[in-house]
């Protein structure tokens, strides 16, 4: 789970150029509030509905369950033709 979370925060900063708790001054609890509130407020900000989706997915996960590898592709598969899309209108 924690790794697939990860990815997913990394493909938003890649996305984005920052994370939503990126600020200096938040303490650890805002963090962690942030991160909570993060698929929802995501969509505000433009990020790509598949991408926020995956980090949604990441967050039903359980740590000793083995996560839907099939489900997980096509989120990517997704979130990559939003991004082909996006990248030929520039």
């Amino acid at each position: 789970r924690d790794n697939l979370e990860s990815l997913a925060y990394v493909l938003m900063y890649l996305l984005c150029g920052s994370v939503p708790w990126q600020d200096d001054g938040l303490t650890i609890e805002e963090i962690i509030q942030a991160k909570e509130r993060a698929p929802s407020s995501l969509l505000q900000g433009g990020v790509p509905a598949a991408l926020v989706t995956f980090l949604e997915y990441t967050h039903t996960l359980v740590f000793d369950h083995r996560p839907n590898y099939d489900y997980i592709h096509s989120l990517v598969h997704d979130f990559h033709t939003c991004m082909d899309r996006c990248l030929s209108h520039t």
